[in-house]
């Protein structure tokens, strides 16, 4: 071998020993890494599992925003749209959301329902179309615990609240059948004297049926009077109920022959129907969907139906949950009169084209 122009010889141990040490030394580097340069330690074997899911978001701030435009903003935030309900504001446009619950910027978990209030505007003057001696009118547009006397009258309020759902007409209230009602604070709006004819009308919706006892949406019951006027099984009979209307005065009398007016349980099928009951000087009427369905003469009421207990709407007070209605309720209204059977044809015929009772229509079609 030749290095540098040199033989090496057995004797030559010097140079030998240095050329042998060179060798070593490049083959101990070339198998370092396999000729490539490290870039940090090793991976860790076990490696952490993923993260933990995203498990609560922020609550968007909806309020200006039109309803459709409102649930895209919620949903995509991972949340969902809960009640919506609509109210008078005179400080948010018509149609626009006014207020929302959670508040805008709230941390919540995800999946949560944000509820919100639509703006109605701001509350007009009471309407002068409406029938004759209408005297009190609720829309029941609101999410409680109050509810508006369109007329400007006493509210209707509640402790225990039904919930605000997409009414027959606008916004109406689903009750739970178990223990939520509205009440109305005692006026003389209410003080009948036997002289008086009167009128009470709806709109509801049920299809519960089967029953134990008497399911009241508008009544009263004292000592001195009971006024009941019953839907979605007012009667309870064979465990099925059916539309029915009683009225008793202030003697606890029921105006002789021990009979009311009562519909079949063809009308508690889900559907909305128009109901009014009406007391005139000698008879009990009850009318469904602008059809008179039953009167039965009543000529011997003894006294008035005057009392200063609180009418009752979606339950009665009387043996506690008893008589609570289960289902929909929209436009209830009450009058000192009669109401003719042209009006409550024109009021049906209105109310399928989503017109209230105070709203000019198409209301003389045939039912």
């Amino acid at each position: 071998m030749t290095v540098t122009g040199r033989s090496i010889t057995a004797g030559d141990n010097t140079l030998t020993s240095q050329i042998t040490l060179i060798f070593i030394t490049i083959i101990l580097l070339s198998g370092c890494g396999g000729g490539t340069e490290s870039t940090g330690p090793a991976p860790d074997p076990d490696p952490d599992p993923d993260p933990e899911p995203r498990t609560t978001v922020t609550v968007p701030d909806v309020r200006g925003l039109l309803a459709s435009n409102a649930d895209q903003e919620i949903e995509d935030a991972g949340l969902s749209v809960g009640a919506v309900t609509r109210e008078f504001d005179p400080s948010t446009e018509i149609d626009r959301v006014a207020t929302q619950d959670p508040a805008g910027g709230e941390r919540i978990t995800l999946g949560t329902a944000v509820n919100y209030e639509v703006s109605r505007g701001p509350r007009s003057a009471p309407p002068t179309t409406c029938p004759p001696q209408m005297i009190q009118y609720f829309k029941f547009e609101e999410s409680g615990p109050n509810y508006a006397d369109e007329l400007g009258g006493v509210s209707a309020t509640c402790t225990r609240c039904p919930m605000a759902i997409p009414g027959r007409i606008g916004t109406g209230q689903r009750f739970d059948g178990s223990d939520d009602g509205l009440n109305v604070a005692d006026n003389d709006q209410f003080d009948w004297t036997l002289d008086d004819e009167f009128s009470i009308e709806f709109w509801m919706r049920s299809d519960s049926v089967a029953c134990t006892r008497a399911r009241v949406i508008v009544g009263r019951s004292a000592p001195d009077v009971r006024l009941n006027q019953i839907q979605a099984g007012t009667r309870c009979s064979n465990d099925e109920s059916f539309p029915h209307f009683r009225l008793e005065d202030s003697a606890g009398t029921g105006g002789g022959n021990g009979n009311f007016p009562s519909a079949d349980k063809r009308f508690i099928d889900g559907d909305w129907h128009h109901v009014v009951s009406i007391r005139t000087l000698d008879q009990l009427h009850l009318y469904i969907d602008g059809v008179n369905r039953d009167s039965i003469p009543k000529t011997d009421y003894i006294r008035d139906f005057i009392t200063t207990t609180e009418l009752n709407i979606g339950w009665l007070n009387r043996f506690q949950n008893e008589f609570r209605f289960k289902g929909d309720l929209d436009e209830l209204a009450l009058y000192k009169r009669a109401l003719t059977d042209e009006e409550i044809l024109e009021h049906f015929n209105n109310g399928q084209q989503g017109l209230g009772y105070c709203e000019v229509g198409n209301g003389a079609a045939q039912p």
